[in-house]
């Protein structure tokens, strides 16, 4: 069983078309990635974006290259508005919704992403 912490992004950031933000998920015990859960027209994406925290990079993309672009372009601004919440959460000023929750594929796809 993994701790996963969550932060609420809704509102936090502008959507970028029908993209909008929702939360950002992490391993209480790494938290230098970050899982970006985000809707694309209203439907929440089962899989997310991974935000490398320390390198300031989106590994994955959300299959539109004209939304990968305009998240590329934000990328400063999203990563601010991230590390700032994580660092609420991480510091107990605002109650995080922490879960024991299997989570092998992001497991798997971070294990892979850390591989030189």
């Amino acid at each position: 069983m993994v701790d996963v912490v969550r932060a609420e992004l809704c509102g936090k950031l502008e959507d970028i078309g029908p993209l909008r933000l929702l939360r950002a998920e992490w391993w209480k015990e790494a938290p230098q990635f970050v899982l970006l859960r985000y809707s694309l027209n209203g439907r929440e994406n089962e899989r997310g974006v991974r935000l490398d925290v320390d390198k300031r990079a989106i590994l994955d993309s959300v299959g539109d290259e004209n939304l990968d672009s305009v998240i590329r372009e934000r990328l400063a601004v999203i990563w601010s508005v991230v590390t700032r919440e994580r660092a609420k959460v991480m510091a107990g000023n605002h109650s995080p919704r922490v879960e024991r929750h299997m989570f092998e594929g992001l497991r798997t796809r971070l294990a892979r992403s850390s591989k030189p």
